[in-house]
């Protein structure tokens, strides 16, 4: 554009200096619409005069001037020096408000000519600055937008927005307010009537124009038209949260309490995409004086959306839009996000909310919301946190549901939001010793009890159960008797164990195991839920850390973490193998019932359910044929339990697979040989260790078993122990009786053994070779008896899944047992010279006899418990040999003296 060097400048910021150059050609079209209304007149005057071009173009897009300071300036001085002009001016613009191209001009920014150019205020805004104008102007904008509302789009002028939200944008931030109250009160009495979204931000002005007389009445009246409209909540909570009550005195103060009961009130009741914003300002919001109440209504009212809740928009399965509401987060996410800012924000908040989340006697079920406060908590109150975990986990399996229910589904918010806590969280209550105080007294427990003792002994009644019997010395060569070993605490696993809590048991015992298992299921849950690969290695880093420290409660959770998951996901587990490798070389570490489950572990890892083994089934037999190939008791022990494991996992798979190879069970029967050789090498008592495993995975899993199998197995046994341990009766009185010992210093010979307690009479064809196993020229052949009573139990386990009358075992019930020559050295005139290793073999072919006894009793107790009306005794001879045990205890005692 031209610039007319002819037309004199002219001063314009003094207010004169309005009219056009000669170059410029006014336009009659608009101006005489209004020419017969003095005050139109008049505002148009007054408007030209301070350099506002456009408005009488009606092919304008926007207004212009060449300076807004000096139209501003202008118009104050026009309109402050002539009252009577004023009134005119105000007159006239009203009129022309109802005029909605006009009333859009004068809303539009305008444009300006001077240097630089660039957009400002609008006209309205403008004159809403000068304090003459102010209170009348606004009232009349106010009372537009009820029919703006109803006669206007979301979009009246190509992009600029609605008339409606034009009007409202004038009112906000301005700079001065001539009558607060009065503009206060035309707010909240036109907000009623328009839309909601015309509300909300007229809702958003208050805070700017309220004054400390009207707060009381605005807070009123938001909070009214919140309980009215539950879709008003955030706009209102956030005009709250603008007005900083809290700093208002106590006056202020009553008034935030009064809004924060409210919004815990509705909490439940608002949209699901406004709830984390109201859970915002709840948490932000609460003090001492309200907390303890807030808080319990954030409790009971909050909860975690999932795909189920109707609330829910409708996933966008085909990618049109943006899923999850704002800024592409699910609500849930978002909700877990206020949660932890408003608890660590507000140390009150956090206080009351783990006291109220704190498991106390006679409390109801923990809710989803408790563990996800525990984690916002835990970087402030770890200790306080992770002794609240422990108490909840004392509930056993209702806490096991809690947990699942609490972290299943929800690993993409809990990944974001709270991983390091919660794995934190894990970590520290499986390290941390005791009880908690509340958990401890309600179990029966003094305060301040260590949790070695008490961990130990729960994690003994929840391992599983060790064969009973007598081979204790057996078991104790081997690193332990099986008693002595569960009172070193084992895991509860997957693949078996006794529930302590199921059993009806009581004490500070079974709450530490229900502690270790229900934290053995949150490790768990960490790997399974959480599927990307950091989430898994810390889980797996954090397990090492347990298993390496040394403490038995600590390996508990870690190995039973390992067996959950080695059962429900086994193919997940196995593909981070590598990861616990390095634990085999550390096998000396672990107690009985901890090598168990290890070796359980890691077959279950190389089994076929979890796909290619690769290396790590190499490695699992390199390291079980090297500890039995070790001389060192303790490494022996871990082979054979290795071995064992082997078996029983080879033998799920067949069972599990009944078109599997017929070649498998050949290889299997192999692979048993060759474990049962490398134990006879190793001692007798490592082979009644194998027998005494098997036994163990017979009982617990031997229904799995492939049948062929279990015969096949039962009949290798019953000829080994023909073979080493039974003798016919028609050889048993010979009179040439080889043995090693003497009858007395003198070197009397000893006599043949003699067959006591016979309860199958003359029918009886085989005995019980006692004596001469332990007296006979061949020393060595007398440990076979440490395996007998193993032997016998795996026979019993074994013909259980076949028959539960044990027939094949009859025989067994009531042989004679092959004891010492009674007559002979039992005798008054021998007795008193008996040598000492003499003596000694009567002692421990008494003490094999009981054992055994035991074990037949023990074995054939379910035929003599009969049902009623049945027969009372249908197998005389179990309570036959009760009666032998009882005289061969006697006999014990006498050897003994």
């Amino acid at each position: 554009m031209g610039v007319d060097h002819h037309v004199p400048l002219q001063d314009i910021s003094n207010g004169g200096g309005g009219s056009s150059g000669a170059g410029e050609r006014p336009n009659k079209r608009a101006r005489g619409t209004t020419a017969g209304d003095p005050s139109t007149q008049a505002f148009y005057d007054v408007i030209a005069s301070a350099s506002v071009t456009g408005l009488d173009d009606p092919d304008a897009a926007t207004l212009s001037v060449f300076d807004q300071r000096s139209t501003r300036r202008t118009l104050d001085n026009l309109l402050s020096r002539n009252r009577e002009l004023g009134g005119s001016f105000t007159e006239g613009m009203l009129s022309v408000l109802n005029q909605p191209r006009l009333l859009r001009l004068m809303l539009l920014p305008l444009k300006s000519g001077g240097m630089g150019g660039g957009c400002g205020d609008s006209l309205i805004r403008v004159c809403l600055g000068l304090p003459q104008l102010q209170p009348t102007l606004a009232a009349a904008l106010l009372e537009l937008l009820p029919l703006q509302t109803s006669a206007s789009g979301s979009d009246d002028g190509g992009g600029t927005g609605s008339i409606p939200e034009l009007i409202v944008a004038q009112l906000r931030w301005l700079e001065v307010v001539s009558d607060p109250s009065a503009l206060v009160a035309k707010v909240l009495e036109v907000c009623d009537v328009c839309d909601p979204r015309v509300q909300a931000q007229l809702i958003g002005i208050l805070p700017e124009v309220a004054c400390d007389d009207d707060q009381e009445m605005v807070v009123e009246s938001l909070l009214k038209i919140m309980d009215a409209k539950m879709s008003m909540a955030v706009p209102v909570l956030d005009a709250l949260s603008s007005m900083q009550l809290g700093q208002q005195g106590v006056q202020g103060r009553k008034l935030l309490s009064d809004c924060v009961d409210q919004a815990a009130g509705v909490l439940n009741a608002v949209d699901v995409e406004d709830m984390p914003l109201v859970l915002r300002f709840v948490l932000a919001s609460c003090c001492k004086a309200n907390a303890k109440h807030v808080v319990k209504k954030v409790r009971d009212a909050l909860f975690f959306a999932n795909p189920a809740d109707p609330r829910l928009h409708v996933p966008d399965t085909k990618g049109k839009g943006r899923a999850g509401g704002a800024g592409g987060a699910s609500p849930e996410d978002r909700t877990l996000s206020e949660l932890v800012s408003g608890l660590q924000g507000n140390a009150v908040a956090g206080a009351a909310m783990l006291e109220e989340v704190g498991r106390r006697p006679g409390a109801p079920r923990p809710l989803v919301v408790d563990l996800w406060v525990l984690l916002a908590l835990h970087s402030g109150h770890p200790r306080q946190v992770e002794a609240a975990l422990k108490a909840h986990l004392a509930d056993g399996a209702t806490a096991e549901a809690w947990l699942s229910k609490a972290l299943v589904g929800h690993s993409g918010p809990l990944s974001r939001h709270c991983w390091r806590p919660l794995l934190a969280l894990t970590a520290g209550a499986a390290v941390a010793q005791g009880l908690p105080a509340a958990v401890a007294a309600a179990a029966g427990a003094p305060r301040g009890r260590p949790s070695g003792s008490s961990g130990a002994a729960a994690a003994a009644a929840a391992a599983a159960a060790g064969p009973s019997g007598s081979c204790g010395a057996a078991a104790a060569a081997a690193g332990g008797s099986q008693q002595q070993q569960s009172q070193h605490g084992g895991v509860p696993t997957a693949a078996g164990g006794v529930d302590a809590a199921a059993t009806g048991a009581r004490g500070p015992a079974a709450a530490a195991a229900c502690v270790s298992r229900g934290l053995s299921h949150q490790y768990s849950l960490l790997f399974s839920a959480f599927d990307e690969p950091g989430c898994r290695q810390g889980v797996l880093a954090a397990l090492h850390a347990h298993l390496g420290s040394g403490a038995k409660c600590q390996v508990n959770v870690a190995l039973g973490a390992l067996a959950r998951l080695a059962t429900s996901a086994p193919a997940m587990l196995a593909q981070y193998g590598s990861y616990l490798t390095n634990v085999l070389d550390h096998l000396d570490t672990f107690n009985h019932s901890q090598l168990r489950t290890l070796f359980r572990v890691f077959n279950a890892l190389v089994s076929p359910a979890a796909g290619s083994p690769g290396r790590l089934m190499d490695e699992l037999r390199i390291v079980v044929g090297k500890a039995l190939s070790q001389g060192c008791p303790t490494y022996v022990r871990a082979g054979v339990i290795g071995a064992a494991a082997e078996l029983t996992q080879r033998a799920l798979d067949m069972g599990a697979n009944p078109d599997s190879d017929p070649a498998a069970a050949s290889s299997w029967l192999q692979r048993y040989d060759q474990f049962s050789g490398r134990c006879r090498d190793a001692g007798a008592h490592a082979t009644a260790l194998l027998f005494d495993e098997l036994a163990a995975s017979a009982a617990e899993h031997g229904g799995a078993f492939p049948k062929g199998l279990v015969l096949e197995l039962s009949g290798r046994l019953t000829e080994q122990v023909d073979l080493a341990l039974l003798g016919d009766v028609v050889d048993s009185g010979a009179q040439d009786f080889p043995s090693r010992l003497v009858a007395a210093p003198d070197g009397t010979p000893l006599e043949g053994p003699s067959l006591s307690f016979n309860l199958d009479g003359d029918q009886c064809m085989v005995y019980l070779k006692l004596w001469p196993l332990l007296a006979g020229h061949d020393a060595s052949k007398a440990a076979a008896l440490q395996w007998l009573c193993p032997a016998f139990r795996l026979l019993v386990s074994l013909e259980l899944l076949e028959n539960v009358a044990l027939p094949s075992l009859d025989a067994m019930l009531g042989l004679p047992l092959g004891l010492f020559p009674c007559k002979q050295l039992l005798s008054d005139e021998a007795r008193p010279g008996l040598p000492e290793g003499t003596l000694r073999a009567m002692l421990a072919s008494v003490q094999s006899a009981i054992s055994y006894c035991r074990e037949a009793v023990g074995a054939f107790a379910h035929l003599a418990l009969s049902q009623p009306g049945a027969d009372p005794n249908p197998n005389p001879g179990a309570s036959g040999l009760s009666e032998v045990g009882e005289k061969l205890a006697g006999c014990q005692m006498g050897c003994r003296r």
